[in-house]
């Protein structure tokens, strides 16, 4: 690509890029295991917080009921 009709914003850019490219950074060995973690958290917080808006919702429709609303 030529450098021809580009602003002098990007072609900044374009050099402080191409310093990037040649060393791309390389992935951590701790990723995998992290990943993992917060999947297995996400899961047990995920069930409880299901468990929380049924009640709620449950509540909600009961008290609805009680004032006359009907959806």
């Amino acid at each position: 690509m030529s450098d021809e009709g580009l602003s002098p914003a990007e072609l900044r850019a374009r050099e402080l890029l191409q310093g990037m490219a040649g060393s791309p950074p390389e992935p951590g060995t701790a990723l995998v295991p992290r990943v993992v973690r917060a999947a297995r958290w996400q899961r047990v917080v995920r069930g409880a917080v299901q468990a929380a808006t049924g009640v709620l919702g449950a509540m909600g429709d009961g008290l609805s009921m009680l004032i006359g609303r009907r959806k």
